[in-house]
């Protein structure tokens, strides 16, 4: 009987090492994968991101340059990449030239949504940021995510500074000046009620200048 019990739990130790053994295997072919497919994305990106750079040279010839400044910054190793571009814009009569960068093309669209678009003379001014990373997909050079920041509208009289969350206008803080020394502040929070936007005055004051 003892030596019954003996090999049965002889049997079950070698069982369990065979079965640790194989589920190490497994482990180690699994990281080998994941390991090479990182790899290969990595070297997809970076060749990505020398033909971008050479693109990013051609962009400085052309006539946005006059209305943007362009800041380029590559990540440890070269495998990330933040483009950031800020632009500024007169308009005459609330009218703007022909441009081809679709960001300001979008940016008037989405002020003339909300109806913060002005008609007299104005500048338009906000930065556009993009980041650039090796995708976790295969059949993905890269990914990337944006932000819009630092949106401002400055008239003769005054000055609108937007909050945005996701792209959208969540709300402003406008400055008037006046002709008596003071400056007004008004918060507004812009609120979508179906097809329905309401502005709401949340905080007012004045101040001198």
């Amino acid at each position: 009987m003892k030596q019954s019990f003996k090999f049965f739990k002889l049997l079950f130790i070698l069982i369990c090492i065979f079965f640790i053994s194989c589920l190490r295997n497994v482990n180690e072919n699994k990281n080998g994968k994941v390991t090479a497919f990182v790899l290969y994305n990595d070297q997809e990106f970076k060749h990505w991101l020398k033909d971008t750079l050479v693109k990013l040279s051609i962009w400085e010839n052309q006539k946005v340059k006059n209305i943007a400044k362009k800041e380029i910054k590559l990540g440890k190793d070269s495998l990330s990449l933040m483009i950031e571009i800020c632009y500024s814009i007169a308009f005459i009569n609330g009218k703007e030239k022909e441009y081809v960068e679709k960001e300001i093309s979008n940016m008037i669209d989405l002020l003339n949504e909300y109806d913060e678009l002005p008609k007299k003379n104005f500048k338009l001014s906000f930065t556009y940021q993009m980041f650039y990373y090796p995708s976790s997909i295969k059949q993905l050079k890269y990914e990337y995510i944006y932000e819009i920041k630092n949106l401002e509208v400055v008239e003769n009289d005054s000055n609108a500074e937007f909050s945005l969350i996701r792209g959208r206008l969540s709300g402003k803080e406008l400055i008037k000046r006046n002709k008596n020394g003071r400056n007004d502040t008004i918060e507004i929070d812009f609120i979508w009620k179906g097809d329905s936007l309401i502005k709401h005055k949340i905080q007012s004051g004045t101040q001198k200048m």
